[in-house]
């Protein structure tokens, strides 16, 4: 009989005790927090500074897929040049009856020399069909140090060829007695005697390129230089020359929209992890460990903004 009114008395202080928690629960809850001022307009005015500077960075990063740009070559083509020659000898003892001379292959006397032939050999090429078309010309020029003259030796020459390759190839003679005899009779003419004597063969090859409904113009100019007087000829060592051109355009690249994304991405986590955790700026932390609030939305502290 005692053991059940022991085990009574203990139930009810149980009880008693359930509902004492209870009540003291009651009466927090009914409680409303009240948050100052000056804590909810700071907490705005945090949030605002946070999506001004997300929308900023936002914004930053969609200009800049607008500004890159990246060029490419839509047409590319190359002029190629080269001189050649010949120097044809006499029956001679020094180069044991050599026939004739190579450039560079050795110094040419005159009184062995027979005659020089010359050759210029042209191309163009071009890495799209087109339609070429315009001219070319040789002309020679006689240079001292008091006079020049010049001498048309093949008159302006019609091209008019469709494809990406052009190919033009001229010989000619390198006539140095018939140079070295004017610059003899200029002097007499004048009494005076021009020293630094100076022959010059030159190319002047023009085009006009149509491709893809647009027309480029191009110009190409090549010389040899052969230095009279004395009793040696000497011809220029370089022979060939090249010149690469091409046509490039602009294409803007949105290669950055990827960064556009993570940008928002960045915003929204700013945003959602602020409304997550608002209750640690504002709940009063003795609260917070007795009543700890949910991690989204709100319990039965509501926040008064």
């Amino acid at each position: 009989m005692r053991i059940k009114k022991d085990k009574l008395k203990k139930n009810k202080q149980k009880k008693d005790k359930v509902k004492k928690e209870k009540l003291t629960f009651k009466r927090i809850s009914e409680k409303r927090i009240r948050i100052p001022k000056i804590i909810r307009l700071a907490t705005v005015g945090i949030i605002l500074i946070i999506l001004i500077f997300s929308i900023i960075n936002a914004n930053s990063a969609f200009n800049a897929a607008e500004t890159t740009i990246k060029n490419y070559e839509t047409l590319n083509y190359t002029h190629n040049g080269n001189f050649n020659y010949r120097v044809y000898l006499k029956n001679n003892t020094v180069y044991g009856g050599k026939e004739y001379l190579n450039p560079g292959e050795a110094k040419y006397f005159k009184k062995i020399i027979d005659h020089i032939n010359a050759s210029f050999t042209y191309t163009f090429y071009i890495n799209k069909t087109a339609e070429i078309f315009g001219s070319y010309s040789l002309n020679s020029e006689i240079q001292t140090n008091q006079w020049t003259k010049k001498y048309t030796l093949i008159p302006a020459t019609q091209i008019n060829t469709t494809g990406t390759k052009l190919n033009i190839i001229e010989e000619f003679p390198i006539d140095y007695q018939f140079y070295e005899n004017i610059i003899d009779e200029i002097n007499q003419e004048t009494g005076i005697t021009a020293s630094s004597p100076n022959l010059i063969y030159k190319f002047d090859i023009n085009l006009n390129i149509k491709v893809e409904e647009r027309t480029i113009v191009q110009f190409f100019t090549q010389s040899i230089n052969v230095e009279l007087g004395g009793n040696l000829i000497d011809i220029s060592d370089v022979l060939s020359d090249t010149k690469r051109g091409a046509n490039t355009e602009t294409q803007k690249i949105f290669h950055r929209w990827k960064d556009l994304f993570h940008v928002n991405f960045r915003l929204n986590e700013y945003v959602k992890y602020l409304l997550q955790n608002y209750h640690l700026l504002i709940v009063p932390r003795t609260l917070q460990q007795i009543y700890p609030l949910q991690p989204y939305g709100y319990t039965e502290f509501d926040l008064l903004l």
